[in-house]
């Protein structure tokens, strides 16, 4: 345990958490990445960058199964480590298209964070290349973790800008909310179950009041104080697994997931394979490698 945690418990990113966070948000990403580039041929409702006649013109199947071919080949660069600075550009262009066509067919899932991560590993690389002196190891870690912190930031002024602390105080509105969110779901999926679950929760927050607003608040104070998680990696790491609480706990009450913003933080802030790595799997490799010797 005291040898996992010397691995975990620091202030300095290594090669192999590195490459343990590439893994992850690259399975993410494809996942969803190639999903929308199957399903959407049109933007029959502009958002993005096809308000841009030019962009929105050449979108097609075609056009799209080169993107997926792009985001193989530079999903595969990423992982090896190829020309980092193309290759994390490339992945950023791509994302911002294809999460564009998604938005523009009417599907708003958030996934903006997933962009400006790669943009943000494009800035470390760029800037480690003209300035030697700065470790592109650690930049490409803290760059990330800079734009997740600024997401949840922004998210939680939003809030406060648009609706005051009524955002907390109002909590009894949140039922109304509730409702919705399983509402559209099931509209989505057909599950009767999601509207039971919709009507239970909305009753629990109508109910309890006070249990509502009590996590209202720690939620905006989560986000407003996301700058802590900044240039400290054992903050990062506390600080993600609160807010992976808090993403759990809203996806359980109003069925939303936040996919893109969640998964992000979780890997570049927790790094859950990494750690799953140093305390299971290379332990358990280890072990076959001496019984087969």
């Amino acid at each position: 345990m005291k040898k996992i945690m010397s691995e975990v418990w620091t202030n300095t990113y290594s090669t192999t958490e590195w490459l343990a966070a590439k893994i992850s948000i690259m399975y993410v990403w494809l996942l969803i990445t190639i999903e929308i580039l199957f399903i959407y041929d049109g933007a029959p409702f502009p958002q993005g960058i096809f308000t841009i006649e030019t962009i929105a013109s050449i979108e097609n199947r075609i056009t799209n199964y080169l993107l997926i071919l792009a985001s193989l080949v530079f999903g595969m660069m990423y992982l090896y480590e190829i020309k980092m600075r193309l290759t994390t550009i490339a992945l950023f262009i791509i994302s911002v298209f294809a999460f564009s066509l998604e938005e523009s067919n009417g599907i708003l899932n958030r996934y903006s964070l997933l962009s400006f991560i790669f943009f943000a590993q494009f800035l470390a690389y760029q800037i480690s290349y003209y300035y030697k002196n700065l470790d592109h190891t650690q930049l490409r870690f803290t760059f990330s973790i800079q734009a997740i912190a600024a997401g949840y930031i922004l998210s939680g002024l939003s809030k406060l800008l648009v609706s005051g602390f009524s955002w907390v105080t109002n909590s009894k509105y949140l039922s109304l909310q509730i409702i919705k969110s399983h509402y559209y779901n099931y509209l989505t999926y057909g599950n009767p179950e999601t509207l039971e679950l919709g009507e239970k929760y909305a009753l629990f927050a109508q109910h309890n009041s006070i249990v509502i607003e009590s996590l209202l608040t720690a939620s905006i104070i989560l986000e407003l104080f996301a700058w802590i998680s900044i240039g400290n990696k054992k903050r990062a790491l506390v600080y993600g697994i609160l807010l992976m609480l808090m993403h759990t706990g809203i996806g359980i009450l109003m069925d939303i997931k936040l996919v893109g913003i969640s998964r992000p933080m979780f890997i570049f802030m927790v790094n859950p394979l990494f750690i799953v790595w140093v305390a299971a799997l290379r332990p358990l490799s280890k072990f076959f490698k001496r019984t087969h010797n």
